[in-house]
């Protein structure tokens, strides 16, 4: 049994300790209510202690400390999408744990990031200001975002292709061949029998879990999830089409630069942006 939202929650598959890798919006939910996995387990607490790691104010003895008691605690699937932040050390626990990473192609990612940090223009929460400060090297203000965003700070967008290609390529490099599964975002509806295979468990069970239509609930149900934008952000926030005044050559140009090669070995096709 584990806690969800201050409710005891029993998983439905038995698996080995497994960590996601990929970033946050490149399908953590989906998975988590695939194996029913802990969900940005322990959140705050991680965050503040990664943030006060990278900023000399913990000492190293402190932070291995933290994140070794946090992962002592966890079992079966861990989705949350902070773990590729301490990766190193989740290889030095353990020598059998298994990995997966999600990937989703950079153009969508940004997009995707950037509407999720709009979504808290009214409540900014300290562990989503410190996790943003971590991936993009400075605070973005919420309430300051719109389609002129990127087009009038440019650096943040070679912060964020940056950040895209060194967190996934460091997990490549990493990570052995036989302990990572890559699933790419748009397919992992199509993966179950990849999945199961990695994780040593009857593909029926993990097909059955996916398509149950019983009315359990993942981390983000529908409830959960309108309950959490009525305290923390905008129910009615309009999506921004982050690209719209951008030079289009000029954006390709630094796609190319920071992510060509993972662009090319995953997607093959640019996107037509």
């Amino acid at each position: 049994m584990y806690k969800q939202y201050g409710k005891l929650v029993k998983p439905r598959i038995e698996i080995k300790k497994t960590y996601l890798l990929g970033m946050s919006k490149t399908g953590s939910t989906s998975l988590s209510r695939m194996l029913r996995g802990h969900h940005e387990y322990k959140m705050k607490e991680t965050i503040d202690i990664v943030y006060k790691f990278l900023k000399k104010e913990l000492t190293e003895k402190e932070y291995i400390s933290f994140i070794k008691s946090r992962d002592e605690k966890m079992s079966g699937f861990d989705s949350s999408t902070f773990n590729h932040l301490y990766l190193d050390l989740l290889l030095d626990f353990s020598s059998d744990t298994k990995f997966i990473l999600t990937i989703r192609d950079c153009h969508s990612w940004i997009k995707s990031m950037l509407n999720q940090i709009v979504f808290y223009k009214y409540s900014y929460p300290t562990r989503i200001k410190q996790y943003i400060e971590i991936m993009f090297k400075e605070d973005i203000n919420p309430a300051e975002l719109d389609e002129d965003f990127l087009n009038h700070n440019p650096k943040f967008l070679d912060y964020m292709l940056l950040f895209w290609s060194v967190t996934n390529q460091k997990v490549l490099n990493q990570v052995p061949s036989d302990r990572l599964l890559v699933i790419k975002t748009d397919e992992i509806n199509e993966s179950t029998n990849k999945l199961a295979s990695f994780l040593e468990i009857p593909s029926q069970r993990l097909k059955t879990l996916h398509l149950n239509k019983s009315g359990e609930r993942g981390y983000y149900g529908d409830d959960i999830l309108k309950d959490t934008m009525t305290f923390y952000g905008d129910l009615n926030y309009k999506k921004i089409d982050w690209f719209r005044n951008i030079d289009k050559e000029l954006l390709n140009q630094k796609i190319d630069f920071y992510c060509g090669n993972l662009m090319n070995q995953f997607f093959n096709v640019k996107e037509n942006i």
